[in-house]
């Protein structure tokens, strides 16, 4: 009896090390938006238009929360009607940016742009281990009016990529001076700590400890 109750045991502790390691393995595969409602920064001067701009009706600057909401603006929306805005002409405006906390170490996989369609938006990104920004590059201006989305109107489609990010900076160039995004998402996998990868080694070890001990 004790031999049977002692195998019993051990197939139990095996059952729960694969479901850990399960577990595990689900959570790091599935790629989400994982820069959806995290802390968003700006810094500059943001939601004030030069004088005679003939921009003013329908100008409403967005919360900073909104550039992350996972919503879309529909195609063609006013550039500030509701966006994170900015008229570079504008003092304490000229190099604004846009800064994206992902708490968190991510690969990142894919990302999606809303912005206004006549400028250029440049990307960086902070790499989680050197510490230091990295150019992305930037998406280029494309035919229509106000916000389009990139790299495609259908507000699904991710332009991929591969790199480590904890954070994202957003900031725009040459144009027409008024810059806008409206919505930002970026699709990946969280990097496992060293905790969790501790933690998934010993389970590994347990697991061939156990059917070692089966076997007998």
């Amino acid at each position: 009896m004790i031999k049977k109750s002692a195998k019993f045991t051990t197939v139990t502790v095996a059952m729960l090390f694969l479901a850990l390691i399960l577990s595990i393995a689900a959570t790091a595969s599935a790629d989400t938006n994982v820069a959806l409602n995290k802390p968003v920064t700006l810094s500059g001067e943001f939601g004030v238009l030069r004088s005679n701009s003939g921009w003013e009706t329908g100008a409403i600057l967005g919360s900073p929360s909104t550039i992350n909401d996972g919503i879309f603006f529909p195609e063609r929306t006013q550039w500030n009607s509701g966006s994170i805005w900015w008229d570079s002409t504008v003092s304490g405006s000229e190099n604004n940016s846009i800064v994206i906390d992902l708490q968190g170490a991510y690969h990142i996989t894919g990302i999606i742009t809303q912005a206004d369609n006549n400028d250029k938006y440049y990307m960086e990104y902070l790499h989680p281990i050197a510490n230091m920004w990295i150019m992305i590059g930037w998406w280029p201006e494309v035919d229509g009016w106000g916000l389009m989305t990139r790299p495609d109107g259908d507000q699904v489609t991710q332009s991929l990529v591969s790199f480590d990010a904890s954070k994202f900076r957003l900031t725009a160039y040459p144009g027409d001076g008024y810059y806008a995004y409206s919505e930002f998402q970026a699709f990946g996998t969280p990097i496992p700590e060293p905790a969790t990868m501790l933690l998934l080694g010993l389970g590994l070890m347990g697991l061939a400890g156990v059917r070692k001990k089966i076997k007998k």
